[in-house]
């Protein structure tokens, strides 16, 4: 039973995973303000507890070689992971890929700097660029090639050469360090590596005989020997290579150009291409292309390095397979597209993803559709997979382990900067806890290895405009076993459509939040969601303005269970709370293992509407340390 708390006296009792005697990490005093902390424990107050209880142990399960800090402090800290989330989207917004790929690397404890200096020949600088990516690659130009590319190079401006070579260099450069990430795995140790690593990105890899178990085992174990700091720095260096030359490309007013393909160069690990004008097919993918105009078509098989640059027009993109499209697969793939409304379709491991690689997909202009498998849009497993996209209304379509996924060892991002989207996932692997409902793990979602590794950094950032997210288990900010997902939307009236797991929800030791800061926004889900932090973890919904209504019908918002802490806060509007009676929702604790779980629910402003009928300006708990703070602050910004 609930009631409303007058005059309680101040209890304290064990929680364990919650409440701590040890002192409070200095995380949450340099990143939550004071009035926030306040606002906090004034809502503790009631159960005996404050601010500085709230954390958890991260001894119940051994670390690993894969934890990454962040995860850590979250942990012993779970009210920083607001302010952690709001200092992640500033770092992200409005930079290039090259800069992502530094910060993400930073966020997965490796150092990296994106930058190197370029020395372009002034004698045929891109016949001695060239010189040097084949010496990267394990060959070498010969006398007849070098002469077929000097006559071919003629075509072009000893300017444009110059600015070509930039980017041929730059790749040269992400060779050199790709190689260098794997310079202590043997060739048996690689080709295991290249045949089995998929295996991973199974939610169940056990079996009768211990095959699976076998394989992940082995996957992991040769995967510590890899240098991810020369791997990322790979990926950072390229990015930041193409953006110069992108950007001396338009000085240059390249868009001039009038030739269908002006020129083309094959080479054994694809063809280096310069196009422009018509509508140009594009078939197998090439090892460095740059298309100035046309709307062009592209069939694209797996290479381990490949750069497509295409400055304008309508284009179209199809993958030959898996591991096709933007995909970097133990090397780097980049697509970049400067404007027009493209299509990508891709398979599994597609649409920027990295697998012990770098993936990045930019594209900044346009209304685009992404049509991918598993393991897409924005996903990352023992290496970095970023998909940004600026401009039009875009639509995002996948399977599982997508729209920013982050694996073991990895990060995945996805990040769209305009308009309004429409984000779906599902509809092929169904869960086995539901029939018609699907296990999807995508849209801001971290996933580790239960027992064996911990997990990565899944994340979504949505700028603006009116989105829509559809998913069903395991989607919206959400995450599994010592990992970090965020769903980030920073304006518009959105709507969030799942089932459970979702919307805020940590799941299993583990970190998961939904952040939405403007509009008037509508959330339903069934259960494990809107703020909830199940076995361990802490789950995460934050609304911080507008009319916003809540459906759901059990354990959500604001809901702690088996020693977990969730939290729902809406801070501006008139909101509407939803959920069937008596079914943990509405902040709400449980007792497990003999110790309590904490679940909040805060809403600090408007007339509010709640289906378990509690009134505006009034604070309610429960005996398992589940509180409803109701009060109305003006002015209240819940910020860093």
């Amino acid at each position: 039973m609930r009631s409303t708390i007058s005059e309680n006296p101040r209890r304290r009792k064990k929680v364990r995973g919650v409440v701590s005697r040890f002192p409070f990490v200095l995380l949450i005093l340099l990143f939550t303000p004071l009035y926030s902390q306040q606002v906090i424990d004034e809502a503790l107050h009631p159960v005996g507890m404050s601010s500085d209880d709230i954390r958890f142990r991260i001894d119940e399960s051994p670390s690993d070689c894969y934890r990454v800090s962040v995860v850590n402090d979250v942990m012993e800290s779970p009210l920083s992971l607001f302010p952690l989330t709001e200092a992640i989207a500033d770092r992200l917004r409005g930079n290039t890929a090259g800069e992502d790929i530094v910060y993400l690397s930073s966020l997965l404890d490796r150092k990296v700097r994106g930058s190197y200096r370029v020395s372009i020949s002034r004698r045929r600088p891109l016949t001695n660029a060239l010189r040097k990516l084949y010496s990267g690659l394990g060959g070498s130009l010969s006398d007849d090639e070098a002469n077929y590319l000097w006559d071919e190079a003629h075509k072009l401006s000893i300017p444009l050469q110059k600015t070509l070579a930039v980017g041929v260099l730059g790749l040269a450069e992400a060779v050199r360090y790709r190689n260098l990430a794997f310079s202590s795995l043997t060739d048996e140790e690689v080709r295991f590596l290249m045949t089995n690593a998929h295996r991973l990105l199974i939610e169940d890899t056990t079996t009768a005989d211990g095959t699976e178990e076998f394989f992940t085992r082995r996957v992991l174990w040769i995967s510590k020997k890899i240098d991810y700091a020369s791997l990322f720095k790979g990926g950072a260096v390229l990015s930041n290579a193409l953006s110069r030359m992108v950007h001396q490309l338009e000085e240059q007013g390249i868009y001039e150009i009038a030739d269908t393909v002006l020129f083309r160069f094959p080479t054994p690990w694809g063809d280096i291409v310069l196009g422009n004008g018509g509508c140009n097919d594009y078939t197998g993918t090439p090892l460095f292309l740059v298309d100035v105009g046309g709307d062009d078509r592209y069939n694209l098989r797996w290479r381990p390095f490949s750069v497509i640059i295409d400055l304008s027009g309508n284009d179209r993109y199809a993958a030959e397979g898996d591991f096709s499209v933007a995909t970097g697969y133990f090397g780097y793939q980049l697509i970049m597209e400067k404007s027009g409304d493209d299509i990508y379709t891709g398979g599994s491991a597609s649409l920027g993803c990295g697998l012990f690689g770098v993936g990045m997909l930019i594209d900044e202009g346009g209304k685009d559709r992404f049509i991918g498998g598993s393991f897409t849009e924005g996903a990352g497993a023992f290496g970095i997979g970023l998909l940004v996209s600026g401009g039009g209304n875009d639509e995002y379509i996948s399977e599982r382990y997508s729209q920013g996924f982050g694996f073991t060892g990895g990060a995945g991002v996805m990040i769209d900067t305009k308009g309004s989207d429409l984000y779906t996932v599902g509809r092929k692997y169904e869960d086995f806890r539901e029939e018609d409902f699907f296990s999807c793990l995508s849209q801001g979602f971290g996933f580790g290895i239960r027992d064996e590794a911990s997990g990565g950094i899944g994340a979504l950032f949505d700028f603006a405009g009116n989105d829509v997210y559809v998913g069903d288990y395991f989607v919206q900010g959400a995450s599994y076993w010592y990992a970090l997902g965020i769903l980030y939307d920073r304006s518009g009236n959105d709507r969030y459509l799942a089932r459970r797991y979702s919307q805020g929800a940590g799941t299993h030791l583990t970190a998961g939040i939904l952040l939405d800061r403007e509009g008037n926004d509508y959330y339903t889900t069934w259960g494990v969601s809107q703020g909830c932090g199940h076995d361990l973890s802490v789950g995460m919904l934050v609304d911080l303005s507008g009319n916003d209504s809540y459906t759901a019908t059990v354990l959500s918002q604001g809901a702690g269970n088996d020693n977990g802490f969730g939290i729902l806060v809406d801070v501006e509007g008139n909101d509407i709370y939803s959920a069937a009676r008596n079914s943990r929702v509405q902040g709400s604790g449980n007792k497990m293992r003999g110790f309590s779980s904490l679940g909040l629910l805060i809403d600090l402003s408007g007339e509010d509407t709640y289906s378990e009928g509690y009134k505006n300006n009034a604070i309610y708990t429960s005996k398992q340390y589940g509180v409803v703070y109701d009060n109305e602050i003006k002015g209240f910004h819940w910020d860093y």
